[in-house]
């Protein structure tokens, strides 16, 4: 391989060494104005990439690996194939359709987006050049399966380190190994820099591509500052005055707005008169736009959150993309590969609330992974504009800088070099167990425990789990068997719980056998009562468990390592509770999937529809549960439409959603239903785009289990949504 020389390369250098660009792919890239390559992109041609070769390319942030896939993608289109960009968030659909959109539209190029109505696929989607989606919308597209699958060559994955997401990592996962199986495609991964890309690499078959090389070199700071008010103004006001811009990234919504108005007065003393007339002018007020985000942005300042309705948040990113806006405040909604580079990234607040207790009001505060907290300061730096970029993380003490420093960084040569998280698998944790071994009977129509079990094989969990225990039994953590209580733990429980069972002490726990049950009061920080019940399975009254179906809570965790520990009389109760027997007894029991006379099993007509839905099996459940209930009006059935929603996302939504849902069925705009019911904006149109697909599914399985008047208002309902909301696919010729 030859050497990159200065991190880039002129198109016209490759064409002389015999590495060869395709003259239309050249021409297109030079008409666009890209004479020269960056290193990430020399080494990704070097390694194969217009030879068809599947590739995985780790590098930083504004490094040029988005054109990577752009090239691929043009390369196999050019020639009259068909394209797949798949990203994690819609937002960062929406960037990179209109991004892909204004590059090539002029080429004829049929570019579409869809990421959302998973339970159908329209035929207007398979005469697509280009098809941005979600991973969730791809993967509902394999599984409806359309005969123009047969003719995608190329599939991007943006973000593939999402793999390790504990929300959405199980199904990428799924996603990406049955691209494998079934389609004959070049594969593209695109990753932030990951302490474990060659295992992923290896794990995917692709030649990985790697490299540290940043177009602005970053520099990371560790400030103790009593005052980090105080500390921001002073970074604020330094930027600024040089001709820079800022992102100050906060946990909360609420910081964010805050501290912008407090940044404002400081700002726009910093801009001359020419810079407050543009502002000015082009800042008028909107209906559209929030009120107060507006009078910001006058000002030279803006906030960003997923509170904000989608045309403010695009137009706070625009704004700062072009200069505009010098100053950002922002929660960790602009972080997740939105393109907004700045000078200067403080990170403020590093840690975060992974889940907050409904009920009792407990919540709990993490620090963010090293991969998420150094995609946030690798943000600093923009290309053609600035010679560095600077990254400060701010702390309130010594020991918090100490902190810190171990979790995040190494010490080389006295500059702090970023520390990142290992990638790990999340598909063994129970509910996605259950999901993926119901798709796999699905897909094959018919299924013995061997066929699971090899599906299970070939996934990144079973690798990473062989690799830390070459002694593992894939039967034990498929659950196909009897298996142990330290064994179940680890598959149903997530790591934030298992960490915080470690916390809770014999003496927090005070535990009453009785001869059907095994009960404890949990007496510390907070109290609840959980048990291991013959009849009722396991329960606990903190809010975790009664909003988080399947996986078990911190408190049933220590429990249940009590009894093994000391009751083994009780093992045998706990076991049975935890259906240790194997995930297919669950489906089987569910109703999801039956069992042959030869011990196969095949999908129900409920398990095939609950697949086709794309519904996760506890969705299901509880759908075909509450369809029995008391659902005899409109209300009654939002009602019943959120819970899913609550359980399919994990999201608790406020009381008043029901209301406002229908509201938003019935015409009121967005911004008058938020007023009326006190509810954000993004919040409402982030429900309001589920709503279409969860009214169909409530509709669906209530006319499968002949719920009548749910089913009449589920139509009634369904027609009316269509009507109102606006179309998610986009065409452009």
């Amino acid at each position: 391989m030859t050497a990159v020389v200065g991190g880039q390369r002129s198109l016209s250098e490759f064409l002389e060494l015999g590495e060869s660009i395709p003259s239309a792919v050249r021409e297109v890239l030079e008409r666009r104005g890209v004479n020269c390559l960056r290193a990430v992109q020399v080494l990704a041609i070097q390694g194969g990439l217009l030879r068809g070769s599947d590739l995985l390319v780790c590098s930083p942030s504004a490094s040029g690996k988005t054109l990577v896939g752009e090239i691929a993608i043009l390369r196999w289109v050019l020639e009259g194939g068909k394209a797949i960009y798949m990203v994690p968030l819609k937002a960062l659909a929406r960037e990179k359709f209109g991004m892909l959109v204004r590059r090539y539209r002029d080429l004829g190029l049929r570019i579409r987006i869809s990421t959302g109505d998973f339970h159908y696929t329209p035929e207007i989607l398979g005469d697509a050049d280009i098809l941005v989606t979600t991973i969730e919308r791809f993967d509902s597209i394999l599984r409806l399966n359309p005969g123009w699958l047969d003719d995608i060559r190329v599939i991007v994955v943006d973000e593939i380190h999402v793999m390790g997401d504990a929300e959405r990592g199980g199904r990428l996962e799924s996603v990406l190994l049955r691209i494998r199986e079934r389609l004959r495609v070049q594969l593209i991964g695109l990753s932030a820099t990951i302490a474990n890309a060659g295992e992923i690499a290896d794990w995917l078959g692709c030649r990985l591509v790697e490299s540290d090389t940043r177009p602005v070199p970053l520099k990371n700071y560790i400030l103790v500052e009593a005052d980090k008010l105080k500390a921001i103004r002073r970074l604020v006001s330094a930027t600024v005055q040089s001709g820079g811009q800022a992102l100050i990234f906060v946990s909360r919504r609420r910081d964010a707005e805050s501290l912008a108005r407090k940044l404002a007065k400081l700002v726009v003393s910093h801009l001359d008169e020419e810079e407050r007339e543009a502002l000015m002018s082009r800042f008028a007020e909107s209906r559209s736009y929030s009120r107060r985000l507006v009078e910001l942005m006058r000002q030279g300042v803006g906030f960003h959150h997923a509170g904000l309705n989608y045309a403010s948040r695009e137009l706070v990113e625009d704004a700062f993309r072009s200069g505009s806006l010098r100053v950002v405040c922002c929660t960790t909604t602009l972080s997740a590969g939105i393109d907004a580079p700045a000078r200067l990234v403080v990170l403020r607040d590093y840690n975060v609330f992974s889940r907050v207790e409904m009920a009792s009001g407990e919540f709990e505060i993490n620090l963010m992974s090293a991969n998420q907290f150094h995609q946030i300061l690798g943000r600093a730096g923009r290309p053609e504009f600035d010679s560095v970029g600077y990254g400060v993380v701010l702390c309130p003490s010594d020991s918090d800088r100490s902190m810190i420093l171990k979790r995040y960084f190494e010490v080389r040569d006295g500059e702090l070099v970023p520390r990142f998280d290992v990638v790990e698998s999340s598909i063994g944790f129970s509910p996605n167990l259950e999901e993926q071994t119901l798709l796999r009977i699905f897909e094959l129509g018919e299924a013995s425990r061997e066929d699971v079990l090899r599906f299970f094989e070939k996934t990144f969990w079973w690798r990473r789990e062989r690799s830390r225990n070459p002694q593992a039994s894939i039967e034990r953590l498929v659950q196909v068997g009897a298996i142990s209580i330290p064994d179940i733990i680890k598959s149903q429980a997530e790591p934030g719980e298992l960490r915080a069972a470690e916390r809770i002490s014999d003496e927090d726990l005070r535990v009453r056998l009785l001869s059907r049950k095994v009960e404890a009061t949990v007496t510390k920080p907070i109290v609840n009562v959980c048990g291991f019940h013959e009849e009722r399975g396991f329960l606990c009254t903190c809010s975790h468990q009664q909003g988080e179906q399947g996986n078990l809570c911190r408190h049933l965790i220590k429990l249940a390592r009590v009894v093994d520990r000391k009751y083994p009389a009780y093992r045998g109760l706990v076991l049975r509770c935890l259906n240790a027997g194997n995930v297919l007894k669950k489906l089987k029991e569910e109703g999801l999937i039956a069992e042959t006379m030869g011990g196969t099993f095949t999908p129900t007509g409920f398990g095939r529809l609950v697949v086709r839905l794309y519904l996760k099996p506890a969705t299901g459940i509880l759908i075909r549960s509450m369809v029995h209930g008391d659902v005899g009006n409109e209300f009654r059935f939002m009602e019943l439409v959120l819970s899913a929603v609550e359980l399919e996302y994990g999201r608790p939504q406020p009381q008043s959603m029901s209301a406002a849902a229908l509201d938003y069925i019935h015409g009121k705009s967005i911004r008058e239903i938020s007023s009326l019911h006190a509810i954000p904006q993004g919040d409402l149109e982030s429900i309001a785009g589920t709503l279409p697909w969860m009214i169909h599914c409530v509709t669906e399985i209530a006319d499968m289990e002949g719920a009548e008047t749910v089913k009449r208002i589920g139509k009634s309902l369904e027609e009316r949504v269509r009507n109102r909301r606006e179309g998610e696919i986009e065409i452009w010729s």
